[in-house]
């Protein structure tokens, strides 16, 4: 910062932001970067939740999500399209977490398996997933409560 007004701290650049001549390539490559840029966004927000940095209050599911998207739908049509491509991005993410009765848990038992050289019991193998699905199911329930909290607030 270099002055400071009625609290707030102003400064000078010290970058500049050069345009990029839209064409195919350009539109594909920065199509990619912003598409790792999500994705790592993802992964960071689930660590942060993990360790407590975020709280469930930062979390939203259908009710909330169907907010965002007619908020997005107003804004523009961009906007929209832009969250919608946010959130597959984050359900794919999400998918590969290592939790059982996703995808990612099914992975991880088969990596097991592997490492193992054994095949689970079946009775084990519906225990781990029956859990993993009644948590999952446990943590989309107090998510929506939460939502449905937050609209009549």
């Amino acid at each position: 910062p270099v002055t400071s007004s009625e609290g707030v701290a102003f400064g000078t650049p010290d970058f500049y932001v050069y345009g990029e001549e839209r064409g195919f390539s350009s539109v594909l490559k920065n199509t990619f970067h912003t598409c790792k840029s999500t994705v790592k966004m993802t992964w960071d927000s689930v660590f942060d939740l993990i360790s407590g940095r975020f709280g469930i209050e930062q979390v939203s599911g259908p009710v909330g999500i169907t907010g965002a998207i007619s908020d997005a739908a107003k804004t523009s049509t961009s906007s929209f399209f832009y969250l919608v491509a946010i959130i597959g991005m984050n359900l794919g993410v999400l998918n590969l977490l290592p939790i059982p009765a996703l995808d990612g848990g099914t992975m991880l038992l088969t990596i097991v398996e592997m490492i193992t050289k054994k095949k689970l019991p079946q009775k084990v193998e519906n225990a781990i997933q029956t859990i993993g699905f009644a948590l999952l199911m446990l943590f989309a329930v107090v998510v929506m409560f939460k939502d449905v909290i937050f609209l009549f607030k």
